[in-house]
């Protein structure tokens, strides 16, 4: 939003800073951190009196996660509103990429919400359907992959997957990034990348296993 203010600018003054994306970039941060210094400490004590317990914990995951029993949870809300707030305040919102990367963040951040609320509200580990919770993030992953799609064809950009890769207790993760698919159509770009899925998910089957394993009885 503040990009627009350079069509006040001659070329030398101040509005013209926020053509640069370091200067925006550098007021994006601290617009999170004074929104999370405002908000952090009452949205804190708001979820302490409104979870009493905290969110239950299974008895299925990885261990590191029994140190969670009782902690407050949702916190996730802090950093999603700090994100989305310095985002529509500082990125240009001319560019489609920005809205792709809000729409799978706040997605994907929306189902876990839902997922905790539930948790919280029946004080059981059981949430939000596995199923639905699968079914929602595929619909938002396919319709961010046909957007990319259409912005790389449209640009004459590539695309490059990119994949995290579970190891250790689960709660850490490799990052790597596969051959980059040149721009053709969206379709064939889109089956180009869920054919690099599939060799994930061949590769590392017990990936995809584990992830089905947690979702027994939901």
């Amino acid at each position: 939003m503040f990009y627009w203010l350079t069509i006040l600018s001659d070329g030398g003054d101040f509005f013209n800073l926020f053509r640069y994306i370091t200067f925006r970039a550098g007021g994006a941060f601290m617009t999170s951190l004074i929104f999370g210094f405002v908000f952090g400490r009452p949205l804190i004590n708001l979820l302490r009196r409104r979870q009493g317990r905290g969110q239950p914990i299974r008895t299925d995951g990885p261990e590191g996660h029994f140190s969670k029993a009782g902690t407050p949870t949702m916190g996730g809300a802090l950093i999603l509103g700090a994100l989305v707030v310095s985002t529509l305040l500082w990125a240009r919102l001319d560019n489609m990429h920005i809205w792709v990367v809000l729409f799978v963040t706040v997605g994907f951040g929306a189902i876990g919400f839902a997922d905790d609320y539930a948790k919280v509200t029946k004080q059981t580990v059981v949430g939000v359907s596995g199923k639905l919770r699968l079914g929602l993030g595929f619909v938002i992953a396919l319709v961010a992959s046909l957007v990319a799609a259409q912005l790389a064809l449209k640009y004459d950009l590539p695309m490059i997957p990119a994949f995290g890769t579970r190891t250790g207790d689960g709660t850490q993760f490799d990052v790597e990034f596969d051959a980059a698919i040149r721009p053709s159509d969206s379709m064939t770009m889109t089956q180009d990348f869920n054919d690099n899925l599939s060799a994930r998910i061949h590769a590392n089957p017990d990936q995809w296993y584990w992830m089905l394993r947690r979702w027994k009885g939901a």
